[in-house]
């Protein structure tokens, strides 16, 4: 028969793994970081990050795009925009990389401009510069957006009438825009 686990000491392996220095790189696939074999470790294997849209849409700043900041929320908790992290410094120094050469040019990653709205990969620098992500957040870190949901039908209206559309709609989802602006209603 096997060993049973009571709760107490399942609460216990669970508390050990997240106190912060039992992490497991992603890129560790052989596990090389846990040092001791009688403790329990976790590693991270995917992480995402969703930033809510205030209450009026964007209509006090008349921005339509506008993002809460990670972790904040209104009363109405209008999805904005998840990132799904694609790539870390060490999975691309140790993943992605040929002979003395990197396999994802530059330029596939972007200059480090606002490519919000182009899709591609975003740095974390750009969300922390914008106060989006904490200042925490280590550097070189490399985001994929999903796309945003809008409550209007059109993208030609302002946020104040986006906001004024979704009143009378019941804030209804009515058109979603992917990364690259193919837009879907």
């Amino acid at each position: 028969m096997s060993e049973l686990y009571k709760f107490d000491d399942l609460s216990n392996y669970v508390d050990q793994a997240g106190d912060g220095f039992h992490e497991i790189a992603y890129e560790d696939i052989g596990f090389t970081q846990a040092t001791n074999a009688d403790q329990y470790y976790r590693r991270l294997i995917k992480q995402e990050r969703t930033l809510y849209r205030p209450d009026d849409l964007g209509a006090a700043e008349d921005d339509a795009l506008k993002l809460l900041p990670f972790r904040t929320l209104q009363s109405l908790a209008f999805p904005g925009e998840t990132y799904k992290l694609a790539f870390t410094p060490d999975l691309l120094a140790q993943v992605f990389k040929g002979d003395d050469h990197p396999l994802i040019p530059a330029d596939v990653l972007g200059s480090g401009g606002d490519h919000s709205d182009q899709g591609g990969y975003l740095p974390n620098q750009q969300f922390k510069e914008k106060g989006l992500f904490p200042d925490s957040d280590p550097d070189d870190h490399w985001w994929i957006p999903a796309g945003r949901v809008f409550m209007s039908s059109s993208d030609l209206e302002e946020a104040s009438e986006e906001l004024e559309y979704a009143r009378k709609h019941f804030f209804l989802p009515l058109r979603y825009r992917d990364p690259f602006h193919t837009e879907t209603y």
